[in-house]
C-alpha cells in the first residue's frame, strides 16, 4: 500500500512538472511579441515621413495618373516646371527599379511622379553670393573647378544632422553637391522673386533694354531689402559704363570717318 502511495505521488509530481513545461512556450511567445513591436516602431520612426513634406521639381514634366512606365496616362493640367513646389501625399509605389511618389501641385491636381525627377524635403533657393561646391559634406572634398554663381536657382535639401553642410541639386541635376550651411543661398520669397526678374533682365541682348529692366527692379521699394539688390545696382553701373564706352567708340568712329572723307575730298 505504501508503495502504491509513493508511486501516485511521483506520478502527480511528474504531471505537474509537465504542465508547467507546457506553459513556458506560450510565455516565451508573449515575451517575444513586444520585442518585435518595438523593433518595427523604431524602424518607422527612423524612416522619413513623406506626407505633408514639400518636394521640388528638378525637371519640367507632367504628372501621371498611375505609377507606371508604359502606357502612361497624363494628368490633365498636371504639368510642373523646375523649381515648382510639390506636396507629398505619402503614397509611394515601385515598378521594377523605378520609384514613384504621389504629389499635389499648387492648382490642386494630384498625380504620380518619378522620384528621380524631384528633391524631397527640400526648398527652392537662389544663390545671392558666389558659393563653393563640395562633392561630399567634407571640407576636403572641395570642387576646385565649379562654383555656384549668383542668380543660380537650386533645390536645397533640409539638413538632418548638424554637419555644417547642405545638399543641393540644380536644374535637371546638371549641377549638384554640398555647400557650407549659410554660404549664400537664400530661400526667402523676396529673393526668389527678385532673382527671377534679375535673370530675365540679364537675358536681354539689347543693352539699353537690359539696363532699363534692371533699373525697374531697383526703383521698386519692395525689392530694396533683397539680398540681390546690391548685385543689381553694380550690374547697372557696369552696363551703363559699357554703354558709355560704346557711345564713345561710335563717336570716335564717326570722327575718323569724317576726317577720312575730308582727306579724300582734297
Amino acid at each position: 500500500m505504501r508503495k502504491i502511495l509513493i508511486s501516485i505521488s511521483i506520478l502527480s509530481i511528474y504531471a505537474l512538472s509537465s504542465c508547467g513545461g507546457g506553459e513556458e512556450k506560450p510565455e516565451s511567445s508573449i515575451t517575444d511579441k513586444p520585442e518585435e513591436v518595438v523593433k518595427d516602431t523604431l524602424k518607422k520612426e527612423t524612416e522619413l515621413p513623406q506626407e505633408g513634406l514639400t518636394a521640388i521639381a528638378l525637371w519640367s514634366t507632367t504628372l501621371r495618373e498611375s505609377p507606371v512606365t508604359k502606357n502612361v496616362s497624363w494628368v490633365k493640367g498636371g504639368s510642373v516646371a523646375f523649381g515648382n513646389k510639390l506636396e507629398l501625399t505619402g503614397d509611394t509605389a515601385n515598378e521594377g527599379n523605378t520609384s514613384f511618389s504621389k504629389v499635389k501641385i499648387a492648382s490642386g491636381q494630384e498625380g504620380w511622379i518619378k522620384d528621380y525627377l524631384i528633391a524631397k524635403d527640400a526648398k527652392v533657393g537662389v544663390v545671392v553670393e558666389t558659393a563653393s561646391i563640395y562633392k561630399n559634406p567634407d571640407i576636403m572634398s572641395l570642387d576646385r573647378d565649379e562654383k555656384l554663381e549668383v542668380g543660380t536657382f537650386v533645390a536645397v535639401l533640409n539638413g538632418k544632422e548638424d554637419i555644417g553642410f547642405l545638399q543641393f541639386y540644380g536644374k535637371e541635376k546638371k549641377i549638384r553637391g554640398w555647400v557650407k550651411e549659410g554660404s549664400g543661398i537664400s530661400t526667402d520669397d523676396l529673393d526668389i522673386e527678385v532673382g527671377l526678374l534679375r535673370n530675365d533682365a540679364l537675358a536681354e541682348e539689347d543693352l539699353a533694354m537690359k539696363v532699363m529692366k534692371i533699373q525697374e527692379i531697383l526703383d521698386n521699394p519692395e525689392y530694396m531689402s533683397s539680398k540681390l539688390y546690391a548685385d543689381l545696382a553694380a550690374k547697372v553701373q557696369k552696363e551703363e559704363s559699357e554703354e558709355d564706352v560704346m557711345e564713345m567708340d561710335e563717336d570716335v568712329e564717326e570722327y575718323v570717318e569724317d576726317i577720312i572723307s575730308e582727306d579724300e575730298g582734297l
